[in-house]
């Protein structure tokens, strides 16, 4: 089953503005990854090695959310969250958003606007047609 195109915006925004960011970030299919074992260690890890320029070692979703937290604090980040449809796969990554670095913006692309209204986290919301 083909989508709108969700993926492809979010692509096209990252591609054309992550120079402008000290440190970027695109996660993409957090729900199939993250329905793997360990999965959302596995993202968080992809995230912190993206952002850092480094291989990061991650054991737990907290101590991953830690080692963000840190990181996040300090830098301007470009951060796309593609196909999010749980809200733990936003806490995994992004938890703390309140650490954000001021300037840093999150782009999250998913099936259920619900969501981001639950986050809390959205200044703009951009329906696809479907």
């Amino acid at each position: 089953e083909f989508g709108v195109g969700k993926t492809t915006i979010a692509k096209v925004v990252y591609n054309s503005n992550f120079r402008r960011f000290e440190a970027s970030s695109f996660l993409e299919n957090i729900r199939e990854v993250s329905e793997n074992p360990n999965g959302l260690v596995q993202l968080q890890r992809q995230f912190l090695s993206d952002i850092s320029n480094r291989k990061v070692k991650v054991h737990s979703v907290s101590q991953g959310t830690s080692k963000i937290t840190d990181v996040i604090s300090s830098k301007k980040v470009l951060l796309v969250l593609d196909d999010v449809i749980h809200k733990d796969q936003f806490d995994a990554i992004l938890q703390m958003k309140d650490s954000l670095c001021s300037g840093s913006k999150i782009i999250i692309t998913t099936r259920d606007a619900g969501l981001l209204t639950a986050l809390q986290a959205v200044d703009y919301v951009h329906m696809t047609k479907s």
